[in-house]
């Protein structure tokens, strides 16, 4: 019960706010039963359901996503004198 309180909080949160491109993430969320069509901010599977449990909705994996665009710095290996 705990788990689908807190799944539709999370819902209802998606819902209010619109997915943009600054967080675009790796799945989309789809639901035939809310205001939106399709959610592209998901940032793994498991989130993904968890938040369209509730709204009987599916989850895919999002065709337009990158990743990150820059990659990590390296720190310079140290040489022992």
């Amino acid at each position: 019960m705990r788990a689908l309180i807190i799944a539709g909080a999370f819902a209802a949160l998606l819902l209010e706010s619109g997915p943009s491109r600054a967080t675009e993430g790796p799945w989309c969320a789809e639901s035939r039963h809310s205001s939106i069509d399709r959610d592209c901010s998901q940032p793994s599977y498991e989130m993904c359901r968890l938040s369209m449990a509730p709204l009987n909705g599916h989850c895919y994996p999002n065709q337009n996503y990158r990743g990150a665009t820059q990659r990590p710095v390296q720190a310079k290996k140290r040489i022992a004198r």
